[in-house]
């Protein structure tokens, strides 16, 4: 493995639901997949996704697993959830939403 592709590996997140790309769901989880199978698969990561739109995403991902970066907190348990990012202005906002999250 060259130093480069190490360096990259699993780095890059796909958030084609963001700008500049602002592609509706279906788009974004076409072409996350597309990219899944290409060349530079080695360099993609988790497919980035607003928690207020898990249940769109669930209906274009048709059963595919897909690891994902999910933006806010989740209602309930989602499969492939890899990485939530939250926003939080102090220490106790983290640890009361780490509460509610299962322990791996």
């Amino acid at each position: 493995m060259s130093a480069i592709r190490a360096l990259l590996w699993d780095l890059i997140d796909y958030a084609g639901l963001f700008p500049p790309a602002e592609l509706g769901m279906m788009s974004a989880v076409r072409n996350y997949n597309d990219y899944r199978n290409g060349e530079y698969s080695w360099a993609l990561g988790r497919f980035v996704v607003p928690a207020a739109r898990l249940d769109e995403f669930g209906s274009f991902a048709c059963g595919t697993p897909m690891r994902l970066t999910v933006l806010g907190m989740p209602q309930g348990s989602i499969p492939n959830v890899e990485t939530l990012e939250l926003k939080a202005t102090q220490v106790s906002e983290i640890e009361a939403a780490a509460g509610g999250l299962p322990a791996n």
